[in-house]
């Protein structure tokens, strides 16, 4: 076990789905074996008291402190500077601690000032390739994304070691992609808590009933997660369009929080309503509607060298579960995963050649070892897994 007192800063809310699921359990499985953390986060759901004492209540069994900050919404810099100073401020009230852990960019802008403060080492958890990946998407100006740029190169500097979530990112941070780098460098990708997400297929527990008959004896096929500049949504449904036209006991189940939205391209894509169901879960259901899922759409933008460092959190989600992966782009390293695990496809294209071959696939495949696909990835992927690589980063640090 390792005695530690370790600062963990985070931009991301501990309150939504993604922080519940990649800093919450980790934290919790870190802390039973013996890191004592201090966690500060910015939240923008403070206003639900229910949940907040919920999840304080579940910090206070597990022995950690955590610092809920409001977070100041806006992309602009005033917004920025503001939540920097915020976190900063309780970074300092909270005392000096053995290690400072920033979970992503605009965290280790805060955690280098508590380094040079408290002359502590600073672990960078870094969450990909931030100033790349947000120009590619559209959400900073060509100025703003050279500001973003430096600041990301800043962190890397400043910082004692970094977590990466891909090899591939690993490999370019090392070759210099941010400048020289000889510190510490892991991967440790999305966090699966393969207890909780298991092969018990097509569990009655929490699903509504309604759905569960909807779905039963059917295939499904799924779609879980946002409409936004990162998912191919549109080449998604005209997949399944096909996979219907060949298949008419097929179901598509959507997962989304923007159910409105994706209504809306399910009427563009002349998706018959009664083939759907769109609905949103809490993280801590998604392991039982996951189980009724039989093939996950993972149709993602074209691999661009701005998602080198980029592994979607339900990639492993999938292949704990025994759903099989359909995939198209993000990067090289997804698409060997694929591979490796066996289970699922990877599209060459979205055209619409690729998406027939698809539907084809789909509807014609042969059964696949579900187990084998989890055993080969679960080392990876797993929550406990990644456990023990930070345990490691910690000890190499403090």
């Amino acid at each position: 076990m390792l005695s530690a007192r370790v600062l963990y800063l985070s931009f991301d809310g501990v309150l939504t789905p993604l922080g519940y699921s990649q800093i919450v359990r980790p934290l919790i499985e870190l802390a039973r074996r013996g890191v004592r953390y201090t966690l500060v986060t910015l939240e923008t759901g403070l206003d639900d008291a229910a949940a907040v004492d919920r999840l304080r209540a579940t910090f206070k069994d597990a022995g950690i402190v955590w610092k809920a900050l409001p977070f100041s919404a806006g992309g602009g810099a005033v917004a920025f500077a503001k939540n920097s100073a915020r976190m900063l401020g309780a970074a300092l009230a909270a005392g000096r601690h053995d290690l400072v852990h920033a979970r992503s960019v605009q965290a280790a802008s805060a955690g280098a000032m508590v380094k040079r403060i408290w002359r502590r080492p600073l672990l960078f958890d870094t969450r990909g390739f931030w100033a790349d990946q947000r120009a590619l998407q559209g959400l900073l100006s060509p100025r703003t994304a050279a500001l973003a740029r430096v600041l990301e190169r800043s962190a890397y500097a400043a910082c004692d070691g970094a977590v990466m979530l891909t090899e591939l990112g690993v490999d370019e941070v090392r070759s210099g992609r941010f400048g020289a780098f000889a510190k510490p460098i892991v991967c440790i990708t999305t966090c699966v808590d393969d207890r909780a997400f298991t092969m018990a297929r097509r569990r009655e527990d929490t699903v509504p009933s309604a759905i569960r008959e909807a779905l039963r004896d059917k295939r499904v096929v799924g779609f879980v997660g946002s409409v936004n500049a990162d998912y191919e949504v549109d080449a998604s449904l005209a997949l399944f369009r096909r996979v219907r036209a060949h298949d008419a006991n097929a179901r598509l189940l959507v997962l989304t929080a923007q159910a409105d939205a994706l209504r809306d391209r399910l009427r563009t894509a002349a998706i018959d309503p009664s083939a759907a169901i769109v609905t949103t879960a809490p993280h801590v259901e998604m392991p039982a509607w996951l189980n009724w899922i039989d093939w996950g759409l993972l149709l993602l933008r074209a691999d661009h060298p701005a998602k080198h460092a980029s592994m979607p959190t339900k990639l492993g989600e999938l292949f704990a579960c025994g759903v099989r992966p359909v995939h198209y782009g993000c990067n090289a390293e997804l698409a060997a995963w694929v591979t490796r695990a066996g289970s699922g496809i990877t599209l060459p294209a979205l055209d619409a050649s690729a998406l027939d071959a698809a539907a084809h696939a789909i509807v014609d495949a042969a059964p696949a070892d579900l187990a084998a696909a989890r055993a080969r990835t679960m080392p990876h992927f797993s929550l406990l897994g990644a456990v023990d690589r930070y345990l490691r980063v910690y000890e190499a640090l403090v």
